[in-house]
């Protein structure tokens, strides 16, 4: 068995990497940044820290779920997310419904995270809310700077949905505003 461990956090991920050989001297494990590499299809187990919402990060994690749809990869992905990364992996595992994904909360000690990724692949936590597809667009134009005037009329919505889809997204995300979502 081969893991990847993908966080743009080298402490983090360097724990979670001795944590795993510790508990399993016989895997392979390696750890790096959050970017596409073709080795990542050799592996069999990927492990996603997703302490984002929407930002390059998250863009990057989309680049990689693409390319394994693309090449029909057979592995298991594991997301480790956050509060406020719950209903975006919630949406990212309705998208790329092809792929193996699961989501695993990560205020859990590396240890623990560690004794799951291992022992027990199939106690993560279930998910039941997402975003929907109009509020993940919704909140993609509007991080992406444009006013909500602008989004209501190529969206053809009125400004009052998009308000709405807004404030549906950010409730969901945990965030009190879209500032919070990029820090």
């Amino acid at each position: 068995m081969s893991y990847a461990i993908l966080d743009n956090n080298r402490f983090y991920a360097e724990g979670l990497r001795y944590a795993l050989v510790r508990r399993n001297p016989f895997i392979q494990v390696q750890s790096q940044e959050l970017c596409w590499q073709n080795q990542l299809l050799d592996q069999t187990i990927l492990v996603i820290r997703c302490r984002f919402s929407l930002s390059a990060t998250h863009q990057s994690l989309v680049k990689i779920l693409l390319r394994l749809e693309n090449a029909r990869w057979q592995g298991t992905l594991y997301l480790l997310c956050n509060e406020k990364g719950w209903a975006l992996a919630t949406h990212l595992r309705k998208r790329f419904s092809s792929l193996r994904i699961y989501s695993i909360d990560d205020r859990m000690s590396v240890a623990e995270a560690a004794y799951v990724l291992i022992k027990a692949p199939r106690r993560v936590r279930c998910i039941n809310y997402a975003l929907s597809d109009a509020e993940f667009n919704v909140l993609a134009l509007l991080i992406g700077g444009l006013p909500v005037r602008h989004i209501a009329t190529t969206t053809r919505l009125s400004e009052k949905q998009i308000s709405n889809h807004k404030c549906n997204a950010l409730k969901k995300l945990n965030a009190s505003n879209l500032l919070q979502l990029l820090l």
